[in-house]
């Protein structure tokens, strides 16, 4: 169901010679369920999108998280105070 109509127009100057242009919109506004069907449409092909990513990429994901919480570990158990490297004599 249409529940409003909407004309906008607007004249575009003229530049260099050429002919002014009418630059005309028209907006339609609709009321009851019709008028959220292009939000559910567009959100579920926005949550179909992510879907497809995570099972896409989801092993490489996996993957680079766990590589880096390897790397992490491994460089906090070999890891020296920094108070220690920076002067050896400050007090503790």
């Amino acid at each position: 169901m249409r529940a409003g109509n909407e004309i906008v127009t607007l004249t575009l100057n003229a530049a260099e010679g050429v002919t002014p242009q009418n630059l005309k919109v028209e907006f339609s506004y609709f009321s009851g369920r019709i008028a959220w069907r292009p939000i559910v449409v567009s959100a579920a092909l926005l949550l179909l999108g992510n879907i497809a990513g995570a099972l896409m990429f989801g092993r490489e994901i996996v993957q680079t998280v766990r590589a880096r919480r390897r790397a992490h570990a491994a460089g906090r158990r070999r890891s020296v105070p920094i108070q220690a490297t920076i002067c050896p004599h400050a007090p503790s």
